[in-house]
């Protein structure tokens, strides 16, 4: 799922926001393949050797309930919004979206 969305954002012109979004728990596996994809090299590299550049036009936003899975190296690329489980599911989600779109002065 993550490839195809990966390949399908690489073909938006750059004037075109994209987004990816992660829900569900980290895995330790695939998250640190994402490492060089949060780091200014932008680069996903695929386990058969493929590679795919990500452009300024594209953003991830994961949503996790626990990062005991994701190593130092990982948290150390990603800005983190903890959001309290009080919020309605809905509003947490958009509440994500619109500080993340307000940090990189999309909004």
């Amino acid at each position: 799922m993550l490839t195809y969305a990966a390949r399908q954002v690489v073909k938006e012109p750059q004037n075109i926001q994209s987004w990816i979004v992660c829900d569900g728990d980290i895995d330790p596996e695939w998250i640190e393949s994402l490492n060089s994809v949060l780091d200014d090299n932008r680069l996903l590299t695929m386990p058969s050797g493929e590679r795919i550049q990500f452009g300024p036009n594209v953003n991830f936003v994961f949503e996790t309930h626990d990062l005991s899975c994701a190593s130092p190296a990982t948290i150390s690329r990603m800005g983190m919004i903890f959001l309290r489980s009080l919020l309605p599911q809905l509003y947490s989600s958009v509440l994500v979206i619109v500080i993340i779109c307000q940090l990189r002065n999309i909004v």
